[in-house]
């Protein structure tokens, strides 16, 4: 028994004497024969076993003389032992040695196939009670049998789905690209993991994440299928949901901002002929002011039922914030198609947004200044150029005596100006070191200790007119200049954490990283070199990639995030819930945190229920795979409350500190943390 004999004891599987079967026994092996069995193989005794063994209590009490032992093999492992006590002196014989060896294999084949029963018993009890749906197929995928679970999913007995082939079942419901994948898979590499679709009786199909393995026979080919289905329709549903509420507007059902950018963004990138309006809404502040929020939101929702009734259903139209709105539309032959189809358009928003609007019993009136931005498709453009095209039309009308449209023409382009002389100040500032570095704090929710901080680049005043951050950071990311800031962040970073260490003050800190820097061929060596320049541990450092920058080359940015995860660096998804990745794109990623975006933090206050559960969904699914969360953004003790009511493990924000300079954040940490150790739950 491999339990006893690990602790030194053994147990009797049969064991008579004068003929007759005694009940089982437990046998302590130290100083007894039976051990050197175990460890040698034979031993043989014809008489003095008492003298050679003083310790073994029963060769003293049953007065035992003479002891023959041989060792029970299974396999490759040691499975017992068959002895023989005599109260005299045993004359072994050639013959009874032949005969006990014989009654060792009997009994050795009848411990295998006592070892076999069970573990087939066990295979069986966790065949059917799995609560995971289990196939066996033959070779050619037909179905031999079926588990309970897998009749519960889909609803068919297992009389009904045996005989069939697995592969047609499944054609009902998959894409046949994806089944061949399956084959292909399984037949160059023996195993297959993936979402797919499982077919139910009475129901819609299930989505379910398939492992699917090949079993080979004696003769070495494939004997064998065996698939195993997880139920994933609550993750699904609560991924669909997420994505619905993170990606659409809850006051007006609208797209919103993220999702409007993202269908923009691929339409340039297709070098589709294009027409952006953009719509503001004129004198919109003075009605929310004067009749409350309540009444604002009531007329922005009927703003959107009367936009939305006026447009393609091709087109898409979104709520940009407050009270913004844009329209894209496409499909167009020429760009005359587009301006003349724009045109129309934007008489006929007008014409319906400027009807009165009754709230309360009040009646209001709004008109709307619309800029109107066309592109050719005749090569790629940034959707922020776009954009700002049209928002530069839009502001030219309202300068005009708003209530009207107008054509973006390149005599509007000051912005555009504005923008190529903000690069080249910013290229000036970073080779003359006026970027500096400022770090917010991290506050741990449940040890109440500032965790970390984040580092982020500031633009030092040079004199000219101050440049906002989002500003100076989109810029660089449109230049490429992005690249030469990132490395100087990581390297001051890095610098400052070493001079905190050295002054006893260790946390983690946290690096942004842009698309941009990922693509960078020498980013991971980069990285590597200051972390052993500064004597950094890599642990400590926690690099933030945006959700969406993850998706633009899955693959590639999956190589980059595995090679700076092998350094030992903690991985982080920025601006959680903004994005486009699937559960089964994020299981790849090798994150340990999610950080919440700031733009559901701030909601929280005022948005009521419906806008809240994104920030419960996000912090429930990061937590369900097994991922830390932090929300910035925090501003206000109800968010705090609201947050840690949700479990969150993280937060960020103006509640805790803005953003300090490396000295004056370096005696903030230190004096939070020390009022931390006196007072545990601040």
């Amino acid at each position: 028994d491999d339990d006893c004999t690990e602790t030194g004891w053994m147990r009797t599987v049969a064991h008579v004497h004068n003929g007759i079967l005694q009940p089982e026994t437990r046998y302590p092996l130290l100083g007894t024969p039976c051990a050197e069995v175990l460890a040698h193989g034979r031993l043989l005794l014809e008489s003095g076993v008492r003298q050679c063994y003083p310790d073994d209590a029963v060769l003293q009490q049953l007065d035992m003389e003479g002891y023959y032992g041989a060792r029970l093999m299974l396999e490759d492992r040691v499975a017992g032992l068959v002895a023989v006590f005599d109260d005299r002196p045993l004359r072994i014989r050639p013959w009874n040695r032949e005969l006990i060896q014989v009654f060792a294999e009997r009994i050795t084949a009848e411990l295998a196939r006592q070892q076999q029963e069970a573990e087939q018993r066990l295979a069986a009890e966790v065949y059917h009670n799995s609560n995971e749906g289990i196939v066996i197929t033959d070779a050619r995928l037909r179905i031999q049998r079926v588990n309970r679970a897998f009749e519960r999913m889909t609803g068919y007995a297992a009389d009904e789905v045996i005989g069939l082939s697995a592969l047609q079942l499944a054609r009902t419901v998959n894409d046949r690209r994806l089944l061949r994948d399956v084959r292909r898979s399984l037949r160059q590499y023996g195993y297959w993991w993936g979402e797919v679709l499982n077919p139910r009786r009475d129901a819609e199909p299930l989505p379910c994440w398939l492992s699917a393995s090949s079993i080979q026979g004696p003769d070495g080919e494939i004997a064998h299928y065996v698939a195993l289905f997880t139920d994933i329709s609550e993750q699904k549903q609560a991924q669909a949901r997420i994505h619905h509420l993170a990606h659409y507007d809850t006051l007006t059902g609208l797209a919103n901002r993220a999702r409007f950018f993202d269908a923009l963004d691929q339409a340039l990138r297709r070098q589709h002929i294009l027409a952006l309006l953009y719509i503001d809404l004129d004198r919109f502040k003075p009605i929310n002011d004067r009749l409350g929020h309540s009444a604002g939101d009531a007329v922005l929702q009927e703003v959107a039922q009367r936009l939305r009734h006026s447009v393609r259903n091709d087109d898409l139209l979104a709520r940009l914030g407050g009270d913004e709105f844009a329209l894209l539309q496409s499909g167009f032959e020429s760009l005359e198609e587009a301006r003349a189809t724009a045109e129309r358009t934007a008489t006929r928003l007008l014409r319906v947004l400027t009807r009165t609007y009754l709230v309360n019993g009040q009646e209001a009136l709004l008109s709307a200044s619309i800029g109107i931005a066309l592109h050719d498709g005749s090569r790629p453009l940034p959707v922020e150029e776009l954009l700002s095209r049209a928002d530069i039309a839009m502001y030219r009308i309202k300068h005009e005596g708003r209530n009207g449209f107008r054509f973006f023409e390149p005599a509007m382009a000051e912005r555009v100006q504005r923008r190529l002389g903000i690069e080249e100040r910013l290229r000036q500032a970073l080779s003359g070191g006026r970027i500096g570095l400022h770090l917010q704090p991290i506050l741990d929710l449940e040890s109440g200790r500032i965790y970390s901080v984040e580092a982020l680049a500031r633009w030092q005043d040079d004199g000219d007119t101050p440049i906002e951050t989002e500003e100076f950071i989109r810029i660089a990311e449109e230049s490429g200049l992005i690249v030469q800031l990132g490395q100087l962040v990581v390297e001051r970073t890095l610098a400052t954490m070493a001079e905190w260490r050295r002054q006893g003050v260790a946390i983690h800190a946290a690096i942004n990283l842009s698309l941009r820097q990922l693509s960078e061929p020498g980013l991971v060596m980069q990285i590597e070199h200051n972390l052993h320049r500064f004597d950094i541990p890599a642990d400590s450092v926690v690099l933030e990639i945006t959700e969406s920058s993850m998706m633009e080359d899955l693959e590639r940015t999956i190589q980059v995030l595995d090679a700076l995860a092998n350094l030992g660096l903690r991985l982080s998804i920025d601006d959680f819930g903004t994005g486009y990745s699937s559960l089964a794109h994020l299981r790849r990623f090798p994150v340990g945190c999610v950080k919440i975006d700031r733009s559901f933090v701030e909601e929280i206050d005022t948005s009521g229920h419906t806008r809240n559960e994104i920030i419960s969904a996000a912090i429930a699914m990061a937590h369900g795979m097994g991922l830390r969360v932090v929300a910035e953004g925090v501003a206000t003790p109800a968010q705090r409350a609201f947050l840690e009511e949700q479990a969150c493990d993280m937060i960020q924000g103006y509640l805790i500190s803005k953003p300090l300079a490396p000295e004056p954040c370096l005696e903030f940490v230190r004096q939070w943390n020390e009022a931390a150790e006196r007072e545990p739950l601040r």
